[in-house]
């Protein structure tokens, strides 16, 4: 069994450090899946799994991440 679901939080913090940076907010949810993927390689790679797969899986968790970030912020803001 893989414990790489860490990779959702970090992408959320990547994407939080993008935004402050000044990117603007049409290209958090992209910047989120590329992180993701990028961060799920980076898992495979590290620990030797297969890289392909890794990467789907950080693509869904960057998925993720922005959809939770992207609710949670419409829920706070009442829209």
């Amino acid at each position: 069994m893989e414990f790489n679901i860490f990779i959702a939080p970090i992408t959320m913090i990547a994407v939080e450090m993008a935004k402050r940076a000044g990117l603007e907010s049409k290209y958090l949810a992209f910047v989120a899946v590329v992180f993701g993927a990028l961060f799920g390689a980076l898992y495979g790679f590290i620990y030797k799994g297969d890289i392909f797969v890794n990467a789907f899986e950080g693509l869904l968790y960057g998925a993720s991440a922005s959809g939770v970030w992207d609710a949670a912020t419409k829920t706070l803001k009442g829209a």
